[in-house]
């Protein structure tokens, strides 16, 4: 028996997990305070550099596919906003270089403001094509 992986001779862009569910958390407590921490891993599983190029976040039209999409990339601060309170720490700076077979890990933070059903969709752009993370709380 042969086997091989297939690899990208251009940069591919690939998100885990496709969804951070940070489940529920109680307004008022201490763990609301800091909000409920998780992560996603950005990789270039291409062969060659691989450029971010922005980042934005959509919640109106999420339910019928016709997304509005919210900015982040103008946003120069470390505690990024991507959806209802929900944020990225540190995202890396658009034009950032990832390079073959490379990871970043982005932190990530829910911290509810009000009792509610949380979500918001996070997509990343780069020459590697785009992906999105479903974010829920």
């Amino acid at each position: 028996m042969v086997s091989g992986n297939l690899v990208s001779s251009l940069p591919f862009l690939a998100i885990s997990p496709g969804e951070a569910d940070f489940g529920g958390i109680v307004i008022g407590s201490a763990a609301a305070e800091t909000g409920v921490p998780g992560s996603m891993v950005v990789q270039n599983v291409g062969s060659t550099d691989m450029r971010i190029t922005g980042y934005a976040w959509a919640l109106d039209g999420f339910e019928d596919g016709d997304l509005e999409w919210t900015n982040v990339t103008e946003n120069s601060a470390t505690n990024h906003t991507v959806g209802p309170s929900f944020n990225a720490i540190d995202l890396p700076a658009v034009d950032s270089i990832v390079g073959p077979g490379q990871s970043i890990t982005i932190n990530l933070n829910f911290k509810p403001y009000a009792v509610g059903n949380y979500h918001s969709l996070f997509q990343i752009w780069s020459d590697g094509g785009a992906q999105y993370i479903l974010l829920t709380g």
